[in-house]
């Protein structure tokens, strides 16, 4: 009331100004929804989006394509990114957010073999579900001897450092074998060439050899990754002629190098053992396949499933017995939580760790709990200068408290379900972080556990069990295989009697015949250990130069070496998921289990006021003589020394994409008739797709998929549109123009034309006020990278959209010179170009088939030339101007009617409703959305018999404001008496 407003002190007039003619917003947080690919970011899920530099922020900037660098390691920066430009385009008008739905590789849970997610090798093509017989993964394993012969009794270990995967090629070592004797193949012990850890190699597809030098020196011209291929797309003959690729590249692909743990040449907590002489002949060499068969989750070479989330292992607490003599971390301590990634994949795997600082016991009765700190570092980072992107301190493993770690960062993640076809939210704390969740142990969640537990270590990624082959046993393989990979014994090995051939296949090994070593003829038998990779752990709290020791983080190290800051490249290499079809998973118990933990790390291991990582077994035995704890019978010993902090991988992570495509979704892929079960590219793109139909789930204006042309996927984002009825679907039609990502025909040969885009969607026939589309593709200008691509029409027209909006209002029409100028920018970007150049009988044509012409003019450059729905049926609906306003009233008069749901049903409240919806249409009359409107609400439309039925029905009329498309002008040319009076 007035009199509460005004301070009455003395007497007077007081005068306050009631201004009940404000209009509501006009929904500003209501923009489209775009579905595609970017370089980073959530995936799978609808994320919203406010402005350029938050997308930037989410997913990355745009990728132009074109770039086919290292890409197992670098990712796909070959194909265009459609989906990412169409977002930052619309961005750019400032009128409202995007929601962004980022798209990686998934499968039906009744997926059949053709239609799973991922890659493997295949024949260069699209891979199939099984392979071929040289379509396989081969390892490269490092031996080491000081001895003239290494061969006299014991090779030593031999660690894995690189793996090549096969498309029907041949990988071969040639030089001299351990008898000194010229030999070549696949299955030999070759010695090095060259000083540097050098050998030769030959590569071979049965027609063509391909003979080069190779070393692991980083600054070599020679070095290993720089001589092979590492572009699995080159295989790919769908975008790729073989007759384009140099050495074979078509044929196989190097995938990872694990320099760091096989070529150290110093102790190394990473390595058993390591290198002592880099000599010419010092270091052997042996090729082997890195499979059991084709399907099983030892083969390497198999990665056949969808997208997955990376995580830690189990963080666990310190020592939980009552003494340090015999202590084992897998049996004295209790697992505490996971950190995982928040729909990452990949990326996350490659490009964060976690690191658990500041731990501190409890120092009072009060609060038995202890606390610590969470770090999102960057992967990138070192210890000397540790770069944070989340932190979340004064954590604790209190569920009743504020602080507790699942309530500070959030543990909720969702599934989709294939049943009801949505994602479903599970987990109990609201997520704080962008990056990550936490998973809790039962124990800890409900409050169960021993307030004094504190993180303290965690179990290291799962690797395949080293395999070592004991002298006097000859025994062969089960299957018949010849394989090391998983921790099948391999208890002998092949000389070089299986002879490079130019393509001999790989499967073949396997009916050679397996000998021992002969030394001499005295028939001494090998012992050798085949070692698997594993991740690096600080030794010391001085390494890298740390001027002060309590600053290390122990734990994983990502450096190049123990006494360098800078990153290891090969880091990500180290982090990828298991091969096979299972995601993220632990090592079994079971000594049947052929995975086992590459290491389990605690601070109970630290010993030493200097700080060292004293490890024990791979169960982390520590020897009560051995670490601080131990030594003083308490866990507090380490944490008051100042080594209190340590760091884990995010490990696992998986894209799902099949990484021989250069774009995973292309058209040619999809297919004309696919199936969800025998297609993952369909099936992922419905998926995401479904996931936004609900317009309760994800509010919206517009959405597209840019780039997918295929009918089958166009016509269920028109469905949707429909179904949803707040959303005008701009798609992209067939036969317009075909990306380099889909084909090896020259630029002229992949160009389409006005007859056959017009035919194809007649064929269609499609009627919906709901849908537009354009023609022809445009070429833009990246000004973000420099770079110029082309992209299909619908990325330029939903910047119209925007950019229409920001200028008038959405419902002006999108087109013209005044708001469709492309040439000026209205799309969001700087187009340059079209792939065809439309006369007027080209526009006619496509108008006359509702499709929006996009045309150059010799003045005004290229201009958005039309603005029609793929309405066929002749009304106001038929043009986007339209159907644009009537999805803003919908939904601006829906959000009106909601503030009087559950109101008394009177006259009071239908005056309510009434005179704001009068309000409401009286401002966008006024805007020039409207000639005239009309609300009827009261007892002709609600009458008792819908009031005794808790209805309220109202009655809205509109005439929508037209836009002018055709004008007529007449000029008349009179005599010089005439008068214009007349």
């Amino acid at each position: 009331m007035a009199e509460r407003k005004f301070r009455f002190v003395s007497p007077g007039v007081f005068i306050n100004e009631i201004d009940n003619s404000q209009l509501p917003n006009d929904l500003p947080d209501v923009g489209p929804i775009i579905i595609g690919r970017s370089d980073y970011g959530p995936a799978m899920r609808p994320v919203r989006v406010s402005s350029p530099s938050q997308f930037i922020e989410f997913y990355g900037n745009p990728i132009p394509g074109g770039r086919g660098d290292d890409v197992w390691r670098d990712g796909n920066y070959a194909g265009p990114t459609y989906g990412a430009y169409a977002a930052l385009g619309y961005l750019r008008g400032g009128v409202g957010p995007v929601t962004y739905v980022r798209l990686l590789g998934t499968q039906a849970s009744d997926a059949t073999a053709a239609g799973y997610a991922g890659w493997m090798p295949g024949d260069g093509s699209k891979p199939t579900a099984a392979k071929t017989t040289n379509d396989t993964a081969m390892g490269l394993f490092l031996f080491n001897s000081s001895s003239t012969d290494m061969f006299n009794a014991d090779v030593g270990n031999g660690r894995l450092a690189a793996i090549w995967y096969t498309n029907g090629a041949t990988i071969a070592l040639s030089g001299t074998n351990h008898d000194a004797v010229a030999d070549e193949g696949v299955g030999g012990f070759i010695a090095s060439t060259g000083a540097g850890l050098e050998f030769k190699a030959k590569v071979g597809d049965g027609s063509n050899t391909y003979v080069t030098t190779f070393n692991f020196d980083k600054n070599s011209s020679k070095y290993i990754r720089k001589v092979f291929n590492t572009n699995p797309m080159l295989g790919n003959s769908t975008h790729t002629l073989a007759a384009d690729v140099a050495n074979l590249g078509e044929s196989y692909w190097l995938g990872e190098t694990f320099d760091r743990f096989a070529t150290t040449t110093t102790a190394d907590d990473s390595v058993d053992g390591h290198i002592t002489n880099t000599a010419a002949g010092k270091v052997y060499g042996i090729i082997l396949p890195l499979a059991s068969n084709d399907t099983d989750t030892n083969n390497y070479g198999y990665k056949r499933r969808g997208f997955e989330d990376p995580e830690t292992g189990w963080i666990f607490s310190q020592n939980t017995a009552t003494s340090y003599t015999g202590f084992d971390a897998q049996s004295n301590t209790q697992k505490l939580f996971k950190v995982k990634a928040l729909n990452h994949a990949e990326w996350a795997s490659n490009n964060i760790k976690i690191s658990i600082s500041d731990i501190r016991a409890s120092k009072n009765d009060i609060d038995s709990y202890g606390t610590f700190t969470v770090l999102v570092r960057k992967a990138s980072d070192s210890d000397n200068v540790p770069e944070i992107i989340e932190q979340f301190t004064g954590c604790n493993l209190n569920p009743a408290s504020e602080n507790y770690i699942a309530k500070k960062i959030g543990d909720r993640y969702m599934e989709w379900d294939s049943t009801e076809r949505r994602l479903k939210q599970y987990g109990e704390f609201d997520n704080q972080s962008k990056y990550i969740y936490v998973e809790m142990a039962s124990i800890v969640a409900g409050g169960n556990s021993d307030p004094s537990l504190l993180p303290f270590g965690f179990y290291g990624p799962p690797k395949p069990k080293d395999v070592t082959i004991f002298s006097g046993s000859l025994v062969t393989f089960a299957s018949g295989a010849t394989t090391i990979a998983g921790g099948t014994a391999v208890n002998t090995y092949l000389t070089g009697t299986t002879s490079f051939d130019g393509g001999l296949p790989v499967d073949d090994l396997s009916a050679t015949s397996l000998i021992a070593v002969d030394d001499a003829g005295g028939g001494a038998e090998l012992t050798a250990s085949f070692l698997f990779p594993k991740l690096p752990l600080r030794v010391s709290a001085s390494d890298g130069g740390l001027s002060n020791p309590k600053d290390a983080f122990f734990g994983v190290q990502t450096s190049l070496s123990r006494g360098s800051k800078r990153f290891d490249p090969g880091y990500s290499d180290y982090v990828k998921a298991s091969p096979g079809s299972s995601g993220v998973f632990a090592p079994s118990d079971d000594s049947s289990s052929r995975f086992e933990y590459s290491f389990i790390f605690t601070l109970d291991d630290i010993s030493g006021s200097q700080g060292v990582h004293v490890s024990g077994s791979s169960a982390e035995i520590a020897a009560a003589d051995q670490s601080l704890n131990a030594a003083d019978s308490t866990y507090t010993s380490s944490l008051d020394s100042g080594y209190n902090s340590f760091t884990m991988p995010l490990w696992g992570g998986f894209n799902g994409l099949d990484i021989t495509e250069m774009e995973p979704f292309n058209n040619t892929a999809i297919g004309a008739s696919p199936t969800e079960t025998g297609n993952y590219e369909y099936y992922t793109v419905k998926r995401a797709i479904d996931t936004v139909s609900d317009p309760e789930f994800v509010e919206a204006n517009l959405i597209s998929v840019p780039g997918i042309t295929q009918p089958i996927v166009t016509d269920q984002v028109i469905a949707v549109a429909e179904a949803r009825a707040d959303a005008l679907a701009v798609i992209d039609i067939e036969n317009a123009y075909t990306p380099k990502t889909e084909s090896t025909l020259d630029y002229k040969n992949r160009l389409g034309s006005v007859s056959s885009a017009v035919t194809s969607l007649q064929s269609r026939r499609i009627n919906s006020s709901y849908a537009c589309t354009y023609y022809p593709w445009v070429q833009i200008r990246d000004d973000i990278s420099n770079a110029s691509l082309w992209v299909p029409p619908s990325v330029i027209a939903i910047g119209t959209f925007a950019s229409a909006e920001a200028r008038d209002e959405l419902w002006f029409a999108p087109a013209g010179f005044t708001r469709g100028g492309l040439s000026a920018g209205a799309g969001g970007w700087g187009v340059l170009s079209t792939t065809e150049r439309l006369r007027k009988i080209d526009r006619d044509d496509l108008y006359e088939t509702n499709i929006n012409p996009i045309a150059t003019f010799p003045s005004e450059g290229i201009v958005v030339f039309g603005q029609k729905t793929l309405q066929v049926t002749p009304s106001a609906l038929d043009r986007i101007n339209v159907r644009r306003l009537m999805i803003f009233l919908k939904k601006r008069v829906s959000r009106i009617a909601s503030g009087i749901l559950f109101d008394q049903n009177v006259q009071t409240t239908w005056t309510r409703f009434k005179t704001e919806v009068d309000k409401f249409l009286g401002s966008v009359q006024a805007r020039l959305g409207l000639t005239e409107f009309r609300v009827v609400l009261d007892e002709t439309t609600t009458t008792p018999d819908l009031v005794d039925r808790n209805i309220l029905y109202a009655k809205i009329f509109l005439k929508p404001a037209r836009s002018i498309e055709f004008i007529a002008i007449d000029f008349f040319i009179t005599r010089t008496g005439a008068s214009f009076d007349d």
